[in-house]
């Protein structure tokens, strides 16, 4: 009888954590006893049929994906009740506060609460916030070297701490060795100094409000923070994202020492638009860049907001925007280059409103195009449109297309131009159906926020989508019949154009039906595009009242400028959603700076160096 100590040795040093036996234990091998294993001569053979639909390939996918659930749900699932709370780790002395480097490249943890997990042999679970590098995340990411944005994941089942934040678990296996401590995280809402992107609000802030000194070699600058939303629980097999973002921290969030007042920084940016910081009124005002027909303007004006300045380069478009909107000062018919080198300076509203034309990224856009190049790289100059305009906020509506895989470095380079400014962003796929439209219509919606501005929400879903879902708590469906209800049947663009649109289509009852997205074309192929009655297409009359104009609105051009008027539109009643959130917010952040200047206190005294 022989018996053996065997213990577990690991060529990094590290602490075998995962293991299902204890190292103390003593295996007993008795070598006396006989053993014997029986082979069969033939082993048994397993027909595989060689159909075409056999896929081998896809034999371990399932077991993968299960892996990377269970990581997940270890990772995001909360804190268990077999877990025993500690205040230092054992065996590196880790504690609370402490920041260790993980194993994926430029991600690092901060400790925020330790425990040992009685079900897994006293593993050490560590508790805390995940950071990475900025640089990272995006190539077109300006940053330093040693700055890092903080992670958030959060789950239908996800749970908060007292502070707010979304807490992450890992273990030994997770951490890059050897194991460094020395590792610090400052916290600031202070700017960046200017390296690529030129005109930031850098320029017009006292020197105090950015920073210049480089940090000590082992500082890490925390200036943001990503969130991601999900609508599933954190076990979820293929969980999807809902809303993303990118949001500076507040002043409430930085370390005393690196404050800059949140108050500062928006009486700075009204100075650098020719705004006076002094005099703070409920009146917001907003510039609706690539207007089309004025659709969206409609929506602005019903939220509240006072819209001065439109410009688009279709001359069809203008003329119908001028004949709804001539309480606008100021409509320019000019391209977006024009228009940033000759009024970006005299820009100064509140709010940007802006449309990018959407062709070249729809799904429906399956034919190159003349425009097509010029649309695609239209949106590239938005940094520099932000930096000459310096807007409070920005609300971009955009197809849900720009969100496929594809054209991901185009989204990104979105992206990069808010984050290159300092605007926090929020980022999401919104059907406008649950908003009030009678018609399916899936938008991508970005908003973004200028330093020290809160970033508004997104509204909440009012109504089902469809006639099939019966959520209690929303609004019943709206059908194509509530919106006809307002079609004017001597419209000048609705009965000349009766004649015309006779079709054979399937008739459908508009009672519980929803619309597809209305486009600028009549494709025969889309069931959509037919009058319930199934006997003709829809005139340009009742789509711009689908879209959510009033029936008053005058459409100018031909019937193929009228259609693509309304196919192109950003629909009046989503608008109106959107831009009441923006409008609240802006007005609720007015009414405080008042109460600061009310109450004498300046904004220049508010920096904490």
């Amino acid at each position: 009888m022989l018996n053996m100590d065997v213990s577990v040795t690991n060529p990094h040093g590290r602490p075998h954590q995962q293991s299902r036996w204890r190292s103390d234990e003593v295996i007993i091998i008795d070598d006396d006893v006989n053993v014997h294993i029986e082979i069969p001569d033939e082993p048994d053979v397993v027909e595989i049929p060689d159909d075409d639909d056999v896929e081998l390939v896809s034999e371990g996918r399932p077991q993968v994906r299960n892996s990377e659930k269970l990581s997940r749900l270890f990772r995001a699932g909360g804190i268990s009740p077999y877990w025993e709370k500690i205040d230092e780790d054992p065996t590196f002395a880790a504690k609370i506060g402490d920041v260790l480097e993980l194993n994926r490249s430029g991600e690092y943890l901060q400790i925020k609460k330790l425990f040992i997990d009685a079900t897994e042999y006293d593993v050490i679970v560590f508790c805390g916030v995940r950071f990475r590098k900025l640089t990272e995340m995006f190539p077109g990411f300006e940053g330093d070297d040693n700055e890092v944005i903080m992670l958030q994941d959060v789950f239908k089942d996800s749970t908060r701490s007292h502070q707010g934040l979304y807490l992450e678990n890992f273990t030994f296996q997770d951490m890059k060795y050897p194991i460094n401590k020395t590792t610090v995280i400052r916290f600031t809402n202070q700017l960046r100094a200017d390296r690529y992107q030129r005109g930031r609000l850098t320029d017009y802030m006292p020197g105090a409000t950015y920073s210049t000194a480089p940090f000590p070699v082992n500082h890490l600058v925390c200036r943001s923070r990503y969130t991601v939303y999900y609508d599933t629980i954190c076990n979820a097999l293929r969980p999807r994202k809902t809303e993303e973002v990118w949001a500076n921290l507040s002043d409430e969030e930085v370390d005393p020492g690196s404050c800059v007042d949140d108050t500062l920084l928006r009486a700075q940016n009204r100075e650098a638009r020719g705004r006076s910081s002094e005099v703070l009124t409920d009146e917001i005002t907003a510039c609706d860049c690539f207007c089309g027909a004025g659709f969206a303007s409609v929506g602005a004006k019903a939220s509240g907001l006072k819209v001065a300045t439109a410009f688009d380069i279709n001359a069809r478009a203008m003329e119908t925007y001028r004949r709804n909107h001539s309480d606008v000062k100021r409509t320019l018919r000019m391209d977006f280059a024009e228009v940033l080198r000759r009024y970006g300076h005299r820009i100064n509203e509140d709010v940007l409103m802006m449309s990018f034309p959407c062709q070249f990224f729809s799904p429906a856009h399956t034919n190159p195009g003349k425009l097509d190049d010029a649309n695609e790289v239209l949106m590239f100059g938005l940094g520099d449109f932000l930096a000459a305009t310096k807007p409070r906020v920005v609300v971009i509506e955009q197809t849900f297309g720009l969100h496929a895989t594809k054209f991901r470095q185009h989204l990104m380079a979105v992206v990069a131009a808010f984050r290159n400014n300092d605007y926090s962003i929020r980022k999401a796929v919104i059907n406008f159906a649950g908003l009030g439209e009678a018609s399916k219509r899936r938008r991508l919606i970005i908003i973004g926020a200028a330093p020290g501005e809160r970033l508004p929400p997104l509204p909440k879903q009012m109504f089902n989508i469809d006639f099939a879902s019966t959520d209690p708590n929303l609004l019943p469906a709206v059908s194509v019949a509530d919106r006809l209800q307002l079609v004017i049947g001597n419209a000048p663009d609705h009965l000349p154009f009766l004649r015309n649109a006779n079709r054979s289509g399937h008739p459908y009852d508009p009672r519980t039906a929803k619309l597809g997205t209305i486009t600028c074309g009549r494709s025969a192929k889309e069931p959509h595009n037919y009058h319930w009655s199934g006997l003709r297409f829809w005139t340009p009359h009742e789509l711009k009242i689908l879209q959510g104009a009033p029936p008053t609105f005058q459409l100018k051009g031909c019937q193929t400028d009228m259609l693509r008027q309304v196919g192109n539109a950003f629909p009046c009643i989503a608008a109106e959603q959107i831009y009441k959130e923006v409008v609240q917010s802006l007005r609720k952040t007015n009414a405080e700076d008042r109460n600061v200047g009310m109450s004498g206190s300046s904004p220049d005294v508010a920096i904490a160096v």
